[in-house]
């Protein structure tokens, strides 16, 4: 599903974080590991594991879609957050995201296979705390709301910056039923 999502953002205009792979800065000696993990908790992808040895351990997951109402943000949403433990200089993470919907009754049974329509695009970067974490919301802040009751799913794809660079991986939710007033 994540593939249909991340196709019709690249259609719209959002890029993708391209990367070589893991490289520390001559400056920054902090070695650096993130774990991914999708909505139901599962273990996805493991980047720069160095057997127990970094110096700051990550890990991301995503949360389901769902309404938050006014005033937080009166909007269909999903979330990434990353957090980050140990010690050593906060490193600074990119996160693509897109909230797709498929049109059905959210009081109804699943909608058949269709393709997944995107809502909302976001692309922000964040300095996570080391400890400490970062929510990445679709949409970002002072993006539009998105309004309507279908069955909804967010994909993300994420990647170091610095002071390193490097993929994290992605993942996506399943379809959810959302209501929204």
């Amino acid at each position: 599903m994540f593939t249909r999502i991340h196709r019709a953002a690249l259609a719209a205009g959002v890029g993708l974080l391209v990367s070589s792979g893991i490289s520390t800065a001559d400056q920054d000696p902090t070695t650096y590991v993130l774990r991914n993990y999708d909505a139901d908790g599962h273990l996805v992808s493991v980047v720069g594991d160095t057997g127990g040895a970094a110096d700051v351990a990550c890990s991301s997951g995503v949360e389901y879609p769902h309404y938050s109402p006014p005033p937080r943000a009166g909007s269909v949403l999903f979330k990434v957050r990353v957090k980050c433990d140990g010690q050593g200089a906060p490193p600074d993470i990119h996160v693509n995201g897109v909230l797709g919907f498929v049109p059905g009754d959210p009081a109804g049974p699943p909608p058949p296979p269709a393709p997944v329509e995107p809502r909302s695009v976001s692309s922000q970067t964040q300095r996570v705390p080391v400890p400490g974490e970062a929510t990445y919301y679709t949409p970002a802040q002072g993006q539009p709301p998105v309004l309507g009751s279908h069955w909804y799913t967010g994909g993300y794809e994420a990647g170091f910056v610095a002071p390193i660079q490097g993929p994290i991986g992605n993942g996506d939710t399943p379809l959810v039923p959302v209501t929204t007033p």
